[in-house]
Protein backbone atom coordinates (compact mmCIF):
# COMPACT_ATOMS: atom_id res chain seq x y z
CA UNK A 1 0.00 0.00 0.00
CA UNK A 2 1.35 3.42 -0.89
CA UNK A 3 2.10 5.66 2.06
CA UNK A 4 0.18 8.85 2.72
CA UNK A 5 3.51 10.52 3.54
CA UNK A 6 5.11 12.55 0.76
CA UNK A 7 8.77 11.73 1.45
CA UNK A 8 10.03 14.35 -0.98
CA UNK A 9 8.26 17.43 0.33
CA UNK A 10 7.70 16.17 3.91
CA UNK A 11 4.59 18.34 3.90
CA UNK A 12 2.41 17.74 6.92
CA UNK A 13 -0.77 16.01 5.80
CA UNK A 14 -3.90 16.50 7.90
CA UNK A 15 -6.58 13.82 7.91
CA UNK A 16 -9.93 15.14 9.11
CA UNK A 17 -12.19 12.47 10.55
CA UNK A 18 -15.84 12.99 11.41
CA UNK A 19 -17.09 10.44 13.94
CA UNK A 20 -20.88 10.44 14.04
CA UNK A 21 -22.32 9.35 17.36
CA UNK A 22 -20.79 9.73 20.83
CA UNK A 23 -21.95 6.45 22.30
CA UNK A 24 -19.65 3.73 23.59
CA UNK A 25 -18.64 2.66 20.09
CA UNK A 26 -17.90 6.17 18.83
CA UNK A 27 -15.97 7.15 21.96
CA UNK A 28 -13.79 4.04 21.92
CA UNK A 29 -13.21 4.47 18.20
CA UNK A 30 -11.97 8.04 18.79
CA UNK A 31 -9.73 7.00 21.69
CA UNK A 32 -8.17 4.14 19.72
CA UNK A 33 -7.40 6.36 16.72
CA UNK A 34 -5.94 9.21 18.78
CA UNK A 35 -3.96 6.91 21.09
CA UNK A 36 -2.30 5.23 18.12
CA UNK A 37 -1.72 8.51 16.30
CA UNK A 38 -0.12 10.01 19.41
CA UNK A 39 2.04 6.93 19.87
CA UNK A 40 3.24 7.04 16.28
CA UNK A 41 3.98 10.77 16.45
CA UNK A 42 5.92 10.25 19.68
CA UNK A 43 8.05 7.48 18.18
CA UNK A 44 8.53 9.42 14.96
CA UNK A 45 8.81 13.16 15.52
CA UNK A 46 9.03 13.67 11.75
CA UNK A 47 5.69 12.01 11.08
CA UNK A 48 4.04 13.78 8.18
CA UNK A 49 0.45 12.94 9.16
CA UNK A 50 -1.75 14.69 11.70
CA UNK A 51 -5.23 13.51 12.63
CA UNK A 52 -8.04 15.82 13.64
CA UNK A 53 -11.31 14.37 14.90
CA UNK A 54 -14.72 16.03 14.98
CA UNK A 55 -17.04 14.06 17.26
CA UNK A 56 -20.62 14.86 16.24
CA UNK A 57 -23.51 14.00 18.55
CA UNK A 58 -27.19 14.88 18.12
CA UNK A 59 -27.99 14.78 21.83
CA UNK A 60 -26.84 17.30 24.43
CA UNK A 61 -24.84 14.61 26.21
CA UNK A 62 -22.51 11.77 25.32
CA UNK A 63 -23.18 8.12 26.04
CA UNK A 64 -25.76 7.14 23.42
CA UNK A 65 -27.79 4.26 24.83
CA UNK A 66 -25.96 4.42 28.17
CA UNK A 67 -27.62 6.90 30.47
CA UNK A 68 -28.00 7.24 34.24
CA UNK A 69 -30.64 9.27 36.08
CA UNK A 70 -31.00 10.14 39.75
CA UNK A 71 -33.89 8.28 41.34
CA UNK A 72 -33.50 9.57 44.90
CA UNK A 73 -30.78 11.28 46.95
CA UNK A 74 -27.48 9.79 45.73
CA UNK A 75 -29.05 6.78 44.05
CA UNK A 76 -28.46 6.68 40.30
CA UNK A 77 -29.92 4.02 38.03
CA UNK A 78 -29.18 3.12 34.44
CA UNK A 79 -32.05 3.66 32.04
CA UNK A 80 -29.87 2.33 29.26
CA UNK A 81 -27.31 -0.47 29.35
CA UNK A 82 -26.67 -1.81 32.85
CA UNK A 83 -25.29 -5.37 32.60
CA UNK A 84 -21.94 -6.90 31.70
CA UNK A 85 -22.69 -10.35 30.35
CA UNK A 86 -19.91 -12.94 30.67
CA UNK A 87 -17.42 -10.58 32.33
CA UNK A 88 -14.22 -12.66 32.07
CA UNK A 89 -11.97 -11.34 29.26
CA UNK A 90 -14.73 -8.86 28.48
CA UNK A 91 -13.80 -5.33 27.29
CA UNK A 92 -16.83 -4.00 29.15
CA UNK A 93 -15.34 -5.24 32.43
CA UNK A 94 -12.03 -3.52 31.71
CA UNK A 95 -13.86 -0.32 30.85
CA UNK A 96 -15.86 -0.25 34.09
CA UNK A 97 -12.85 -1.19 36.23
CA UNK A 98 -10.87 1.69 34.78
CA UNK A 99 -13.50 4.41 34.74
CA UNK A 100 -16.29 3.29 37.07
CA UNK A 101 -14.49 3.72 40.38
CA UNK A 102 -15.02 6.89 42.39
CA UNK A 103 -11.50 6.68 43.81
CA UNK A 104 -8.50 4.38 43.91
CA UNK A 105 -9.62 2.80 47.17
CA UNK A 106 -13.23 2.07 46.17
CA UNK A 107 -14.23 -1.50 45.33
CA UNK A 108 -14.84 -2.73 41.80
CA UNK A 109 -18.19 -1.12 40.83
CA UNK A 110 -20.00 -4.30 39.78
CA UNK A 111 -22.17 -6.89 41.46
CA UNK A 112 -22.93 -10.43 40.40
CA UNK A 113 -26.63 -10.58 39.57
CA UNK A 114 -27.94 -13.80 38.06
CA UNK A 115 -30.51 -14.07 35.31
CA UNK A 116 -33.76 -15.93 36.18
CA UNK A 117 -32.66 -19.11 34.36
CA UNK A 118 -29.30 -19.29 36.18
CA UNK A 119 -28.67 -21.49 39.25
CA UNK A 120 -28.27 -18.68 41.79
CA UNK A 121 -31.60 -17.01 41.06
CA UNK A 122 -34.73 -17.30 43.15
CA UNK A 123 -37.86 -17.04 41.04
CA UNK A 124 -41.40 -16.56 42.34
CA UNK A 125 -44.36 -16.96 40.01
CA UNK A 126 -47.49 -15.00 41.00
CA UNK A 127 -48.91 -15.74 44.49
CA UNK A 128 -45.38 -16.29 45.88
CA UNK A 129 -44.97 -19.84 44.58
CA UNK A 130 -41.25 -20.51 44.31
CA UNK A 131 -40.26 -22.71 41.36
CA UNK A 132 -37.08 -24.03 39.81
CA UNK A 133 -37.16 -21.75 36.80
CA UNK A 134 -33.93 -23.21 35.45
CA UNK A 135 -35.45 -26.71 35.32
CA UNK A 136 -38.24 -25.51 33.04
CA UNK A 137 -35.80 -23.51 30.93
CA UNK A 138 -33.95 -26.75 30.31
CA UNK A 139 -37.17 -28.45 29.19
CA UNK A 140 -37.68 -25.77 26.57
CA UNK A 141 -34.03 -25.80 25.52
CA UNK A 142 -33.99 -29.57 24.97
CA UNK A 143 -37.04 -29.56 22.75
CA UNK A 144 -35.81 -26.53 20.85
CA UNK A 145 -32.79 -28.58 19.87
CA UNK A 146 -35.12 -31.23 18.50
CA UNK A 147 -37.13 -28.67 16.54
CA UNK A 148 -33.93 -27.21 15.06
CA UNK A 149 -32.99 -30.63 13.71
CA UNK A 150 -36.29 -31.24 12.00
CA UNK A 151 -35.85 -31.51 8.27
CA UNK A 152 -39.42 -30.72 7.25
CA UNK A 153 -39.38 -27.84 4.79
CA UNK A 154 -42.45 -26.38 6.42
CA UNK A 155 -40.32 -25.56 9.44
CA UNK A 156 -37.60 -23.70 7.58
CA UNK A 157 -38.94 -20.27 8.50
CA UNK A 158 -40.63 -21.11 11.76
CA UNK A 159 -40.20 -18.49 14.48
CA UNK A 160 -38.92 -19.13 17.96
CA UNK A 161 -42.34 -18.32 19.40
CA UNK A 162 -44.00 -20.89 17.17
CA UNK A 163 -41.39 -23.46 18.20
CA UNK A 164 -42.10 -22.82 21.88
CA UNK A 165 -45.79 -23.39 21.20
CA UNK A 166 -44.90 -26.68 19.51
CA UNK A 167 -42.99 -27.70 22.61
CA UNK A 168 -45.92 -27.20 24.95
CA UNK A 169 -48.42 -28.70 22.51
CA UNK A 170 -46.22 -31.76 22.16
CA UNK A 171 -46.14 -32.37 25.89
CA UNK A 172 -49.85 -31.68 26.29
CA UNK A 173 -50.66 -34.31 23.67
CA UNK A 174 -48.60 -37.04 25.37
CA UNK A 175 -50.15 -39.90 27.26
CA UNK A 176 -49.36 -40.44 30.92
CA UNK A 177 -47.07 -43.32 29.97
CA UNK A 178 -45.16 -41.13 27.50
CA UNK A 179 -44.82 -38.38 30.08
CA UNK A 180 -43.53 -40.90 32.58
CA UNK A 181 -40.90 -42.02 30.07
CA UNK A 182 -39.85 -38.39 29.69
CA UNK A 183 -39.81 -38.03 33.49
CA UNK A 184 -42.34 -35.18 33.28
CA UNK A 185 -45.51 -34.91 35.34
CA UNK A 186 -48.88 -33.44 34.39
CA UNK A 187 -48.16 -30.68 36.90
CA UNK A 188 -44.93 -29.93 35.02
CA UNK A 189 -46.91 -29.52 31.79
CA UNK A 190 -49.41 -27.15 33.39
CA UNK A 191 -46.53 -25.11 34.79
CA UNK A 192 -44.87 -25.00 31.37
CA UNK A 193 -48.08 -23.68 29.82
CA UNK A 194 -48.33 -21.09 32.58
CA UNK A 195 -44.70 -20.07 32.08
CA UNK A 196 -44.84 -19.82 28.30
CA UNK A 197 -45.62 -16.07 28.26
CA UNK A 198 -42.75 -15.56 30.72
CA UNK A 199 -40.27 -17.44 28.55
CA UNK A 200 -41.23 -15.51 25.45
CA UNK A 201 -40.99 -12.25 27.42
CA UNK A 202 -37.56 -13.25 28.75
CA UNK A 203 -36.41 -13.88 25.19
CA UNK A 204 -37.76 -10.49 24.11
CA UNK A 205 -35.89 -8.76 26.95
CA UNK A 206 -32.68 -10.65 26.22
CA UNK A 207 -32.71 -9.85 22.52
CA UNK A 208 -34.95 -6.79 22.22
CA UNK A 209 -36.91 -8.64 19.53
CA UNK A 210 -40.32 -10.21 19.77
CA UNK A 211 -40.21 -14.01 19.96
CA UNK A 212 -42.27 -14.30 16.77
CA UNK A 213 -39.51 -12.43 14.90
CA UNK A 214 -36.60 -14.47 16.29
CA UNK A 215 -35.02 -17.37 14.39
CA UNK A 216 -34.69 -20.84 15.86
CA UNK A 217 -30.90 -20.73 15.70
CA UNK A 218 -28.32 -18.07 16.55
CA UNK A 219 -30.80 -15.78 18.30
CA UNK A 220 -28.55 -15.73 21.38
CA UNK A 221 -25.73 -13.35 20.50
CA UNK A 222 -23.17 -11.64 22.70
CA UNK A 223 -21.06 -14.61 23.78
CA UNK A 224 -18.04 -16.52 22.54
CA UNK A 225 -14.58 -15.24 21.56
CA UNK A 226 -13.07 -16.31 24.90
CA UNK A 227 -15.39 -14.35 27.18
CA UNK A 228 -17.05 -16.32 29.97
CA UNK A 229 -18.68 -16.10 33.38
CA UNK A 230 -22.09 -15.11 34.67
CA UNK A 231 -23.70 -11.70 34.70
CA UNK A 232 -22.59 -8.51 36.44
CA UNK A 233 -24.60 -5.36 36.96
CA UNK A 234 -22.73 -2.05 37.12
CA UNK A 235 -23.50 -0.53 40.51
CA UNK A 236 -21.75 2.74 39.68
CA UNK A 237 -23.91 2.87 36.48
CA UNK A 238 -22.68 2.89 32.92
CA UNK A 239 -23.99 6.43 32.53
CA UNK A 240 -21.62 7.83 35.17
CA UNK A 241 -18.75 5.66 33.90
CA UNK A 242 -19.10 6.91 30.32
CA UNK A 243 -19.00 10.55 31.41
CA UNK A 244 -15.73 10.01 33.27
CA UNK A 245 -14.28 8.22 30.25
CA UNK A 246 -15.31 11.08 27.98
CA UNK A 247 -13.93 13.78 30.29
CA UNK A 248 -10.55 12.02 30.40
CA UNK A 249 -10.57 11.70 26.62
CA UNK A 250 -11.31 15.39 26.05
CA UNK A 251 -8.68 16.44 28.57
CA UNK A 252 -6.00 14.27 26.97
CA UNK A 253 -6.71 15.27 23.36
CA UNK A 254 -7.88 18.87 23.59
CA UNK A 255 -5.81 19.83 20.53
CA UNK A 256 -6.89 17.11 18.15
CA UNK A 257 -10.46 16.38 19.30
CA UNK A 258 -13.40 18.73 19.02
CA UNK A 259 -16.85 17.67 20.19
CA UNK A 260 -20.06 19.06 18.76
CA UNK A 261 -23.04 18.20 20.95
CA UNK A 262 -26.61 18.97 19.87
CA UNK A 263 -25.57 18.66 16.23
CA UNK A 264 -27.98 16.39 14.39
CA UNK A 265 -26.58 14.85 11.21
CA UNK A 266 -28.93 15.34 8.29
CA UNK A 267 -26.90 14.03 5.35
CA UNK A 268 -23.50 12.64 4.39
CA UNK A 269 -22.45 13.48 0.84
CA UNK A 270 -19.41 13.33 -1.38
CA UNK A 271 -18.57 16.61 -3.07
CA UNK A 272 -18.79 15.16 -6.54
CA UNK A 273 -22.51 14.48 -6.00
CA UNK A 274 -23.34 17.95 -4.70
CA UNK A 275 -24.85 20.65 -6.88
CA UNK A 276 -23.70 23.57 -4.75
CA UNK A 277 -20.26 25.13 -4.70
CA UNK A 278 -18.36 24.53 -1.48
CA UNK A 279 -15.12 26.50 -1.66
CA UNK A 280 -14.27 26.09 2.04
CA UNK A 281 -12.11 23.02 2.64
CA UNK A 282 -12.64 22.14 -1.01
CA UNK A 283 -9.82 19.58 -0.89
CA UNK A 284 -11.89 17.46 1.50
CA UNK A 285 -13.98 14.84 -0.26
CA UNK A 286 -16.93 14.39 2.15
CA UNK A 287 -19.40 16.89 3.56
CA UNK A 288 -21.44 16.11 6.67
CA UNK A 289 -24.51 18.33 6.90
CA UNK A 290 -25.78 18.91 10.44
CA UNK A 291 -28.40 20.97 12.24
CA UNK A 292 -26.97 22.92 15.15
CA UNK A 293 -30.01 22.55 17.39
CA UNK A 294 -28.91 25.19 19.90
CA UNK A 295 -28.69 27.89 17.23
CA UNK A 296 -31.21 26.42 14.77
CA UNK A 297 -28.66 26.74 12.00
CA UNK A 298 -26.90 24.47 9.54
CA UNK A 299 -23.27 23.54 10.06
CA UNK A 300 -21.22 21.56 7.57
CA UNK A 301 -18.19 19.46 8.38
CA UNK A 302 -15.63 18.71 5.67
CA UNK A 303 -13.82 15.45 6.15
CA UNK A 304 -11.51 12.94 4.54
CA UNK A 305 -13.06 10.07 6.47
CA UNK A 306 -16.43 9.54 8.17
CA UNK A 307 -17.06 6.88 10.81
CA UNK A 308 -20.76 6.22 11.39
CA UNK A 309 -21.69 4.77 14.80
CA UNK A 310 -25.40 5.52 14.72
CA UNK A 311 -27.82 2.93 16.16
CA UNK A 312 -29.30 0.51 13.66
CA UNK A 313 -32.73 1.93 14.49
CA UNK A 314 -31.66 5.30 13.10
CA UNK A 315 -30.14 3.72 9.99
CA UNK A 316 -33.33 1.75 9.34
CA UNK A 317 -35.43 4.89 9.64
CA UNK A 318 -33.12 7.41 7.96
CA UNK A 319 -30.62 5.68 5.65
CA UNK A 320 -32.18 7.14 2.51
CA UNK A 321 -31.92 10.75 3.71
CA UNK A 322 -28.63 10.26 5.58
CA UNK A 323 -26.95 8.92 2.44
CA UNK A 324 -28.67 10.70 -0.47
CA UNK A 325 -28.04 9.88 -4.09
CA UNK A 326 -27.91 6.13 -3.55
CA UNK A 327 -24.33 6.14 -2.26
CA UNK A 328 -25.00 3.14 -0.02
CA UNK A 329 -24.48 -0.17 -1.86
CA UNK A 330 -27.62 -2.27 -2.29
CA UNK A 331 -26.19 -5.12 -0.19
CA UNK A 332 -25.79 -2.76 2.78
CA UNK A 333 -29.28 -1.32 2.39
CA UNK A 334 -30.78 -4.82 2.28
CA UNK A 335 -28.92 -5.84 5.44
CA UNK A 336 -30.02 -2.67 7.25
CA UNK A 337 -33.60 -3.51 6.38
CA UNK A 338 -33.38 -7.24 7.22
CA UNK A 339 -31.69 -7.03 10.63
CA UNK A 340 -33.95 -6.47 13.61
CA UNK A 341 -33.82 -3.57 16.04
CA UNK A 342 -35.87 -4.26 19.12
CA UNK A 343 -37.19 -2.45 22.14
CA UNK A 344 -37.03 -2.82 25.91
CA UNK A 345 -38.77 -0.85 28.61
CA UNK A 346 -37.39 -0.53 32.13
CA UNK A 347 -39.53 0.88 34.93
CA UNK A 348 -37.87 1.56 38.28
CA UNK A 349 -40.33 1.67 41.20
CA UNK A 350 -39.12 3.08 44.53
CA UNK A 351 -41.27 2.10 47.52
CA UNK A 352 -41.33 3.10 51.17
CA UNK A 353 -40.15 -0.39 52.14
CA UNK A 354 -39.22 -3.73 50.59
CA UNK A 355 -42.65 -5.25 51.19
CA UNK A 356 -41.87 -8.19 48.90
CA UNK A 357 -39.29 -9.55 51.32
CA UNK A 358 -39.96 -11.82 54.28
CA UNK A 359 -39.16 -10.01 57.53
CA UNK A 360 -37.25 -13.07 58.72
CA UNK A 361 -35.47 -13.55 55.42
CA UNK A 362 -31.71 -13.36 55.67
CA UNK A 363 -29.78 -11.29 53.19
CA UNK A 364 -29.29 -13.02 49.85
CA UNK A 365 -25.79 -14.13 48.89
CA UNK A 366 -23.87 -11.70 46.72
CA UNK A 367 -24.47 -13.71 43.56
CA UNK A 368 -28.16 -14.38 44.12
CA UNK A 369 -31.01 -12.47 42.52
CA UNK A 370 -34.73 -12.54 43.28
CA UNK A 371 -37.20 -12.33 40.43
CA UNK A 372 -40.98 -12.09 40.52
CA UNK A 373 -42.91 -13.37 37.50
CA UNK A 374 -46.51 -12.43 36.75
CA UNK A 375 -47.56 -14.39 33.62
CA UNK A 376 -50.01 -12.77 31.22
CA UNK A 377 -51.12 -13.60 27.69
CA UNK A 378 -52.00 -9.96 27.04
CA UNK A 379 -49.79 -7.30 25.51
CA UNK A 380 -49.27 -4.19 27.61
CA UNK A 381 -48.71 -6.00 30.91
CA UNK A 382 -45.63 -6.13 33.14
CA UNK A 383 -44.66 -9.75 33.73
CA UNK A 384 -41.11 -9.59 35.08
CA UNK A 385 -39.79 -7.76 38.16
CA UNK A 386 -36.29 -7.79 39.65
CA UNK A 387 -35.50 -7.04 43.30
CA UNK A 388 -33.13 -4.12 42.76
CA UNK A 389 -32.61 -3.42 46.45
CA UNK A 390 -29.56 -5.71 46.42
CA UNK A 391 -27.93 -3.28 43.97
CA UNK A 392 -28.75 0.11 45.50
CA UNK A 393 -29.77 -0.79 49.08
CA UNK A 394 -32.99 1.15 48.41
CA UNK A 395 -36.43 -0.57 48.25
CA UNK A 396 -36.60 -0.65 44.44
CA UNK A 397 -38.25 -3.08 42.06
CA UNK A 398 -37.24 -2.98 38.41
CA UNK A 399 -39.97 -3.97 35.95
CA UNK A 400 -39.08 -5.13 32.45
CA UNK A 401 -40.96 -5.41 29.17
CA UNK A 402 -39.49 -6.45 25.84
CA UNK A 403 -40.29 -6.48 22.14
CA UNK A 404 -43.84 -5.58 21.16
CA UNK A 405 -44.92 -5.61 24.78
CA UNK A 406 -42.42 -2.83 25.51
CA UNK A 407 -43.66 -0.82 22.54
CA UNK A 408 -47.32 -1.14 23.58
CA UNK A 409 -46.52 0.07 27.12
CA UNK A 410 -44.21 2.82 25.87
CA UNK A 411 -46.91 4.20 23.58
CA UNK A 412 -49.26 4.82 26.50
CA UNK A 413 -49.15 8.60 26.90
CA UNK A 414 -50.54 8.72 30.42
CA UNK A 415 -47.79 7.71 32.87
CA UNK A 416 -50.40 7.06 35.56
CA UNK A 417 -51.82 4.23 33.45
CA UNK A 418 -48.37 2.63 33.10
CA UNK A 419 -47.84 2.85 36.86
CA UNK A 420 -51.26 1.36 37.50
CA UNK A 421 -50.45 -1.57 35.20
CA UNK A 422 -47.27 -2.26 37.15
CA UNK A 423 -49.12 -2.05 40.48
CA UNK A 424 -51.84 -4.43 39.27
CA UNK A 425 -49.22 -6.99 38.20
CA UNK A 426 -47.41 -6.65 41.53
CA UNK A 427 -50.65 -7.07 43.45
CA UNK A 428 -51.33 -10.24 41.50
CA UNK A 429 -47.81 -11.49 42.13
CA UNK A 430 -47.40 -10.62 45.80
CA UNK A 431 -50.94 -10.71 47.15
CA UNK A 432 -50.58 -7.14 48.46
CA UNK A 433 -53.63 -5.01 47.73
CA UNK A 434 -53.56 -2.39 45.01
CA UNK A 435 -54.50 0.31 47.53
CA UNK A 436 -51.55 -0.49 49.79
CA UNK A 437 -49.14 -0.60 46.85
CA UNK A 438 -50.30 2.83 45.69
CA UNK A 439 -49.57 4.25 49.13
CA UNK A 440 -46.15 2.62 49.33
CA UNK A 441 -44.96 3.83 45.92
CA UNK A 442 -42.78 6.95 46.25
CA UNK A 443 -41.49 7.63 42.73
CA UNK A 444 -40.68 6.01 39.40
CA UNK A 445 -38.46 6.50 36.38
CA UNK A 446 -38.90 4.76 33.05
CA UNK A 447 -37.24 4.45 29.68
CA UNK A 448 -38.52 5.40 26.24
CA UNK A 449 -35.96 4.11 23.75
CA UNK A 450 -38.51 3.13 21.12
CA UNK A 451 -39.71 6.73 20.79
CA UNK A 452 -36.26 8.27 21.05
CA UNK A 453 -35.49 9.86 17.63
CA UNK A 454 -31.78 9.15 18.16
CA UNK A 455 -32.17 5.41 18.66
CA UNK A 456 -35.70 4.23 17.71
CA UNK A 457 -35.20 1.21 19.93
CA UNK A 458 -32.87 -0.44 22.40
CA UNK A 459 -30.54 -2.86 20.61
CA UNK A 460 -30.26 -5.01 17.52
CA UNK A 461 -31.24 -8.63 17.13
CA UNK A 462 -30.96 -11.29 14.47
CA UNK A 463 -34.33 -11.31 12.72
CA UNK A 464 -35.55 -14.64 11.36
CA UNK A 465 -35.19 -13.17 7.85
CA UNK A 466 -31.56 -12.12 8.43
CA UNK A 467 -28.26 -13.88 9.11
CA UNK A 468 -24.72 -13.33 10.34
CA UNK A 469 -23.70 -12.12 6.89
CA UNK A 470 -25.97 -9.11 7.33
CA UNK A 471 -23.94 -7.96 10.32
CA UNK A 472 -20.77 -8.17 8.24
CA UNK A 473 -22.47 -6.27 5.43
CA UNK A 474 -23.52 -3.57 7.88
CA UNK A 475 -19.97 -3.19 9.16
CA UNK A 476 -18.28 -3.22 5.76
CA UNK A 477 -16.65 0.16 4.88
CA UNK A 478 -17.30 1.85 1.55
CA UNK A 479 -15.59 4.36 -0.71
CA UNK A 480 -17.51 7.37 -2.00
CA UNK A 481 -16.64 10.30 -4.22
CA UNK A 482 -13.47 11.01 -6.21
CA UNK A 483 -11.06 8.83 -4.29
CA UNK A 484 -7.87 8.54 -6.33
CA UNK A 485 -6.27 5.91 -4.13
CA UNK A 486 -9.55 3.99 -3.90
CA UNK A 487 -9.37 3.91 -0.12
CA UNK A 488 -12.46 3.35 1.94
CA UNK A 489 -13.61 6.61 3.49
CA UNK A 490 -16.93 5.76 5.17
CA UNK A 491 -16.74 3.24 8.01
CA UNK A 492 -19.47 1.75 10.20
CA UNK A 493 -19.34 0.71 13.86
CA UNK A 494 -21.69 -0.08 16.74
CA UNK A 495 -23.11 -3.07 18.54
CA UNK A 496 -25.21 -4.01 15.50
CA UNK A 497 -22.03 -4.30 13.41
CA UNK A 498 -20.38 -6.89 15.65
CA UNK A 499 -20.63 -10.40 14.19
CA UNK A 500 -20.36 -12.13 17.58
CA UNK A 501 -21.27 -9.64 20.32
CA UNK A 502 -24.23 -7.78 18.87
CA UNK A 503 -26.71 -6.23 21.28
CA UNK A 504 -24.15 -5.79 24.07
CA UNK A 505 -21.94 -3.16 25.65
CA UNK A 506 -18.82 -5.18 24.89
CA UNK A 507 -19.95 -5.49 21.29
CA UNK A 508 -20.24 -1.71 21.00
CA UNK A 509 -16.81 -1.14 22.58
CA UNK A 510 -15.07 -3.80 20.51
CA UNK A 511 -16.69 -2.70 17.27
CA UNK A 512 -15.49 0.87 17.79
CA UNK A 513 -11.94 -0.31 18.42
CA UNK A 514 -11.97 -2.74 15.48
CA UNK A 515 -13.08 -0.07 13.03
CA UNK A 516 -10.43 2.31 14.36
CA UNK A 517 -7.71 -0.27 13.65
CA UNK A 518 -9.28 -0.99 10.28
CA UNK A 519 -8.97 2.68 9.35
CA UNK A 520 -5.43 3.00 10.75
CA UNK A 521 -4.25 -0.06 8.85
CA UNK A 522 -5.81 0.99 5.56
CA UNK A 523 -4.32 4.47 5.83
CA UNK A 524 -0.90 3.06 6.69
CA UNK A 525 -0.84 4.52 10.19
CA UNK A 526 -0.05 1.48 12.33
Amino acid sequence: MASLIDTQSQTKKIIDIAVIGAGLSGLHCVKTILDNAASKNTSNSHSAVDIRVSLIEAQSNVGGRTKAVKLIHNTFVDVGASWIHQPVNNPGTDFVNLYGRRGNSTPVPVKVLSMPFEPNSTVYVASNEQIDFKEYAEYFAEILEEVEQMEAKSLNSISLKAALELIVNKYESMSLEELEDENISVKNIKTMRNLLPIFTECLSIMTGGDAEDLPLKDFEEGGGLNISGGNHIVTSTFGVTVNKFYNDLVSKYSRTLKTYLSHEVKAIQCKSNMNTNTPANSHKNIVVHTLDKENSSEKCFHADVVIVTLPLGVLKKMHTTLFPGGILPSYKVKSIEKLGFGNILKLYLLFTDAFWKDDNESESPNDEATWLMCPSENLGEFQIFLDYSTVTQDPILLAFAGGKNATVLENIDDEKIIIEKAIQSLSKGTGVSIEILRKKLKCITKTGWGQDPYSYGAYSFLHKKSGKLDRKNLQAPISIGNNERNLNNVYFAGEACHSSWAGTVHGAIDSGRNVAFQFLKEYDML
